[in-house]
């Protein structure tokens, strides 16, 4: 299996002279990365495999500027700094055309200066396949089992 994911890492700009409704805008900065997954199909509703993860993250060494509240501009890191590589073992539960997921994954490849996240983290989602060899998907990576970090949104190919 092989899908594609996208989302965006938005930091908080706080400030005690904005608005209210302008209280939770921030910097938002791109993420996108690419899964492969092998999976054994244990009985009709219960899959056990891995796989790797290749995560571009676009917060990693990000910076902004801010005058007067509001952001002035954004800049991200050369590629190779938010590169970020992890395998993970995988469980699914299927349910007809769905599917839920959870992918406890180690970073194996992540910028030494990247502490915004442990080694450790978990991925909880869904997924449905719209047709034979087509699914699309949202779950959460999160860490410390309590910490949710980003919402991606999938899309893929079962082979």
């Amino acid at each position: 299996m092989l899908a594609v994911h996208g989302s965006t890492q938005n930091f908080q700009v706080d400030s005690l002279n904005k608005l209210v409704q302008d209280k939770f805008e921030g910097v938002s900065f791109p993420m996108w990365g690419l899964t492969g997954e092998y999976y054994w199909q244990l009985n009709h509703y219960v899959k056990v495999g891995g796989g790797i993860n290749i995560l571009d993250d676009g917060s990693v060494e990000a910076t902004y500027a801010i005058d007067d509240n509001e952001v002035e501009s954004d800049q991200i890191a050369a590629f190779p700094k938010r590169l970020k590589v992890s395998i993970f073992p995988s469980f699914e539960l299927v349910l007809y055309k769905f599917g839920i997921f959870l992918h406890p994954g180690f970073y194996i490849i992540k910028n030494k200066l990247a502490n915004d996240v442990p080694a450790f983290y978990q991925r909880l989602g869904v997924r449905y396949h719209v047709i034979d060899h087509l699914f699309c998907g949202v779950n959460i990576r999160a860490y410390e089992f309590k910490s949710a970090n980003f919402i991606e949104y999938s899309a893929g190919f079962k082979f």
